[in-house]
């Protein structure tokens, strides 16, 4: 009687598996941070599935992934696409994806038919990676604001997340809001520190100007050696206010030295190490004394201080190779915007500039802990 009995418990096993709904994870993670067009315009994330209560046979059958977001990311749009590959074949991954005020949609494609849909069993430790998700800000740099990604569930309006299985023959909803879960949808939440830095040779003192606005990079680097460099971001100067907004999307929160660094000027570190958080709005200003530079290395200039211009090959000295360059090219008076050799900023290499690096060419370098 034993050996009869086994059969019949098999087949009990197997009509449960296959009648019982399959429970499951939905994970939205991996969230990064990156360039696409310009600095930090592109916001990833993935999708997975996991099924959560095997032996119960998971045939997916399809599903709509539907989120909320924070507007305020972006001031001029956002286009939304899904990329990267993906663990369903093409038929079953989401399609149209799509926004609509403050939701991201990603709908449902066609549902292909009982014995026809994607075991979702035995997928590794992430489960089922369904896909990746690209949002780029049509205006450039995200907003320095938290993305508040949040999952769109019931008992909100439709359309919300939703998913189907096949449980026999019937294309069930199998929707669990409680295990839809976020992993790091705050992304956005970055650093912003706003410095004020004059380059010497385009700062004319006589009307408190600079010639022009001009690009900076600034760096985090941290306060202990070997000092390394966490975080970068490149903002203009502006020609009024000498004043940049630099956003710091990847850098944690710490104390860090600021690190400025302009095409034909030597890089400037702070005198110390600033504490900043992410989230927080913060300031430094390299132009009020020469003790705001590490080294006392700023050069006073009609009652500013500003970085020592001259350092055209980026060597970290302004020296006779330097000089070199700027007389080859006054020579010639080469023009174009962002020539090394301008040291003035006025679009041509001429006896100003050479006169510039002339001045600075003894003994000045960079300074850094």
């Amino acid at each position: 009687m034993k050996y009869k009995l086994i059969p019949l418990l098999f087949l009990a096993v197997l009509s449960t598996s296959y009648s019982q709904n399959p429970t499951y994870n939905l994970v939205a993670k991996n969230f990064s941070l990156g360039d696409s067009l310009t600095v930090h315009d592109m916001i990833k994330f993935d999708i997975y599935v996991t099924h959560t209560n095997p032996p119960t046979v998971y045939e997916y059958a399809g599903g709509q992934y539907m989120f909320n977001f924070n507007t305020a990311v972006s001031s001029s749009g956002i286009e939304l696409k899904i990329t990267g590959n993906s663990d369903l074949p093409i038929e079953l991954k989401p399609r149209g994806p799509s926004i609509n005020g403050s939701q991201i949609r990603l709908g449902v494609n066609s549902f292909p038919g009982a014995g026809n849909g994607f075991m979702m069993t035995g997928n590794g430790p992430n489960g089922t990676y369904i896909c990746q998700v690209r949002l780029r800000n049509l205006g450039g740099t995200f907003n320095n604001v938290p993305l508040n990604l949040q999952w769109r569930d019931l008992p909100s309006s439709n359309p919300v997340t939703r998913l189907f299985a096949y449980v026999g023959t019937t294309n069930t909803d199998i929707t669990t809001p409680s295990t839809h879960i976020i992993q790091g949808g705050n992304v956005l939440t970055g650093i912003t520190i706003g410095v004020r830095v004059l380059m010497e040779g385009m700062y004319n003192n006589l009307i408190n100007l600079l010639n022009r606005r001009d690009s900076v990079r600034v760096y985090l680097a941290e306060i202990n050696a070997p000092y390394n460099r966490v975080d970068s971001a490149v903002r203009d100067v502006d020609s009024v206010s000498f004043t940049g907004e630099f956003y710091f999307m990847n850098a944690p929160a710490g104390t860090y030295y600021i690190v400025v660094k302009h095409f034909n000027c030597l890089e400037t570190w702070s005198n110390a190490g600033i504490a900043v958080t992410q989230g927080g709005i913060f300031s430094y200003d390299f132009t009020t004394s020469a003790s705001q530079a590490f080294g006392n290395n700023l050069k006073l200039k009609g009652g500013k201080y500003c970085l020592w211009s001259g350092d055209v090959d980026q060597d970290g000295i302004i020296d006779g190779t330097d000089l070199s360059s700027i007389d080859n090219s006054a020579y010639y008076f080469v023009t174009g915007l962002n020539v090394p050799e301008d040291l003035n900023g006025d679009n041509i290499v001429d006896g100003v500039d050479f006169l510039i690096g002339d001045n600075n060419r003894t003994f000045h370098y960079v300074i850094s802990p």
